[in-house]
């Protein structure tokens, strides 16, 4: 399929397409069946617009002068946990943190319409309408 050779190439590193294509660093893309083709256009060529709940991009900087970037995958009274873009989690203890702050921009790259041709959006914007792909 076209679309999912796009998604491949230009998605997966940070999305999941299903439980089986992709990592979980953003959101979900097999959700986005019921949103319009349009909408879905606007949210891959204006990423800033508008940030997924839960997929904001924190900065903690710990008392040391260390920073850890990442998306708050967890959190306790005692700890935060961030997950970077690789994936790999890292526990913060909250009593080293100097400040924490979210990033007011999303971690989605911008420019993707120089990135994926027209055919090319087409085709993945297909697949995302499609939903979950099972291998």
């Amino acid at each position: 399929d076209k679309g999912l050779a796009v998604f491949q190439q230009h998605c997966q590193t940070c999305h999941q397409l299903g439980p089986d294509i992709g990592k979980a660093i953003g959101p979900d893309l097999s959700s986005l069946r019921n949103r319009s083709k349009e909408a879905i256009l606007a949210d891959i060529l204006l990423p800033n617009r508008s940030i997924a709940d839960g997929y904001a991009f924190w900065t903690a900087t710990l008392r040391s002068g260390e920073t850890i970037q990442g998306i708050l995958s967890n959190e306790s009274a005692q700890h935060i946990v961030l997950k970077d873009l690789s994936g790999q989690e890292h526990l913060v203890d909250r009593r080293q943190l100097a400040s924490l702050q979210a990033a007011p921009y999303s971690v989605m790259p911008e420019g993707m319409s120089s990135r994926i041709s027209p055919e090319q959006m087409r085709d993945l914007l297909e697949l995302l309408k499609k939903g979950m792909v099972r291998l």
